[in-house]
């Protein structure tokens, strides 16, 4: 079977401890004879828009320039309600989803 993950959060590389369970959960599905795509957001500390971990396919989005993409990094999407840049971006991350 074929089975899609889209998130919002999820490891921004390899070892990296930001919403670990995602990860793992999608590793587990792999585990069950399942094709697992994981659909997440790019963060300046990713490798590659193309990962793959332990069989989990990973697909990054990138939703503005990269030095402008901003509300992924640090405090989280919930801090795009602070500014006009930060709402500008959180519109532009929920088109791009």
């Amino acid at each position: 079977m074929k089975i899609c993950f889209l998130t919002t959060s999820f490891p921004a590389y390899h070892g990296h401890v930001q919403s670990p369970f995602i990860l793992s959960l999608a590793e587990n599905v792999v585990k069950q004879n399942n094709l697992v795509t994981v659909v997440c957001p790019y963060y300046k500390k990713s490798q590659d828009k193309k990962e793959n971990y332990n069989g989990v396919e990973i697909r990054r989005f990138q939703f503005m320039f990269r030095r402008w993409q901003t509300i992924t990094e640090g405090e989280g999407i919930s801090s795009f309600m602070k500014s006009i840049g930060g709402f500008i971006q959180g519109i532009t991350f929920i088109f791009s989803m």
